[in-house]
């Protein structure tokens, strides 16, 4: 009954605001927000959610219960809400957007979260009866995050000097979680249970693909391995042979992953112009496997030392730079920044194939393969002068 009560105020709001909804240029989204109970000078963020990260695109602020965004957008895509504001959950709010379409934003109080979405997209309403499954107890969770993250925010915010003070606020944060951790885990259950009703669209897919990362990473909040697997064995063979198939497929069923003194594996790699390159290729010299992304800072400033090594030790070693960034990208930036060397890529969907063989979970991240094809030394993140340290201790 809650479900329907929930979507039906959903389409009874798109209903009574399409007849006056404002003009919008052809290559831009508008989103505007009316709330109550909400104090005047919140700044709410709108965010897009990319290699790993929130990177903020805009910023507002609400006045007498309103605030708006616009932007540029040239294709459907999903972008988030979320406020460091006293009284928030440190949760998002899904928001789906596309060129010429205008989203409207209801809300009633600080729970974000649960704030009512409406447009026209497939994807907003496929969003919004997943959230809608489980309101109520998502507003119960929501309800004790916000109350963690206040004191997080003010203990960030003073300097706690008194071992007595700082033991009572983690005693405070455990309690919360005590009660939050086990309405976490009923929001995915309920979610979970209600994607088999739903149609294999981009949301459900999406959210296979979050919750079994989940699932692989955190199983004590995500206990439900089993069951989405059950999901994505209901896939037809064309959605797991794609992008977020091969991803869901990666998190569900994890291969083990390398360790020191294990043979390499080899996968077919493709440089810049498409020609295809394997491992063995370089055998009988060593191997230096940098696992890098253009949006990763600390890989750019390695580039600089990773050329220097390359040249240094041009006769005995090869490196490798393996990129985990999609073509176009990986290929634009090569160019622009004129990288030499083998500068290669998978092309495999993010997080799976060779990443996953060599147990990549953050970036930069190197592998040393000694020139009888043995895993010889793993390590990751850069600081100037810690490859050479590495390089030099490993090869003599």
């Amino acid at each position: 009954m809650k479900t329907k009560l929930f979507l039906a105020l959903a389409l009874a709001v798109a209903v009574l605001l399409g007849a006056c909804a404002p003009k919008i240029d052809a290559d831009k989204f508008l989103i505007e927000g009316q709330v109550c109970n909400i104090p005047d000078s919140v700044v709410l963020n709108l965010c897009i959610y990319k290699n790993g990260m929130y990177s903020q695109i805009a910023s507002d602020t609400i006045i007498d219960g309103y605030f708006s965004f616009t932007d540029t957008v040239s294709e459907v895509r999903q972008l988030c809400l979320l406020t460091h504001a006293k009284g928030f959950p440190n949760h998002i709010l899904p928001i789906w957007v596309a060129p010429g379409e205008l989203v409207r934003i209801k809300g009633e109080d600080k729970l974000h979260s649960t704030w009512i979405v409406t447009s026209r997209l497939i994807e907003q309403k496929d969003q919004n009866a997943l959230q809608a499954c489980a309101i109520d107890i998502r507003k119960k969770y929501a309800t004790l995050d916000a109350e963690e993250a206040d004191i997080l925010k003010g203990r960030l915010g003073r300097n706690h000097t008194d071992a007595e003070s700082a033991k009572q606020l983690r005693e405070k944060i455990y309690a919360l979680r005590e009660k939050s951790t086990p309405l976490r885990t009923q929001v995915y259950k309920a979610e979970i249970d209600y994607m088999s009703t739903m149609p294999r669209r981009r949301v459900w897919m999406e959210t296979l693909v979050m919750y079994a990362k989940f699932a692989k990473l955190s199983p004590k909040y995500m206990p439900y391995s089993t069951e989405l697997k059950a999901l994505y064995e209901t896939l037809p063979e064309e959605l797991k042979q794609s992008e977020q198939g091969q991803l869901a497929y990666g998190h569900l069923y994890p291969v083990h992953p390398l360790e020191i003194g294990d043979d390499m594996v080899d996968a077919t790699l493709y440089d810049i112009e498409g020609g295809e390159h394997h491992l063995a290729e370089l055998k009988d010299r060593y191997i230096l496997l940098d696992f890098w992304s253009k949006g990763c800072g600390p890989c750019r400033e390695s580039i600089p030392e990773l050329e220097e090594i390359a040249a240094a030790y041009a006769e005995s070693l090869e490196v490798v730079s393996l990129s985990i960034d999609p073509k176009d990208e990986w290929v634009e930036y090569v160019r622009e920044k004129n990288l030499t060397g083998h500068q290669w890529n998978e092309l495999a969907a993010a997080r799976t194939g060779l990443s996953t063989r060599y147990n990549v979970r953050g970036i930069p991240h190197y592998v040393l393969i000694t020139p009888e094809g043995k895993v010889q030394a793993v390590w990751s993140g850069y600081a100037k002068g810690y490859l050479w340290q590495e390089i030099k201790r490993h090869i003599k």
